[in-house]
């Protein structure tokens, strides 16, 4: 069985979503990478080139779903 059957993009609702009451969930950074299929390095280049909002936390990067969102708009926008 190929990688790409096995290792298949997650769908957005599998995503961290804000709850009902307004909070949002924080991402993970494998979530996150695996998500846009970007690598380690590229995902980390984002992030310290600020085109990528991220919180440091626990040793590890996070996200909220809303910066996601916009970064993956922005970059639509571009290819337009």
């Amino acid at each position: 069985m190929s990688l790409q059957r096995r290792f298949k993009k997650p769908a957005v609702a599998t995503l961290s979503q804000p709850e009902p009451d307004g909070r949002l969930n924080l991402i993970g950074f494998e979530r996150v990478r695996r998500y846009l299929d970007v690598s380690r390095s590229t995902l980390l280049r984002y992030i310290y080139s600020r085109k990528l909002n991220a919180i440091k936390l626990d040793g590890g990067w996070k996200f909220h779903w809303s910066d996601i969102d916009r970064f993956i708009q922005r970059r639509m926008q571009r290819a337009a």
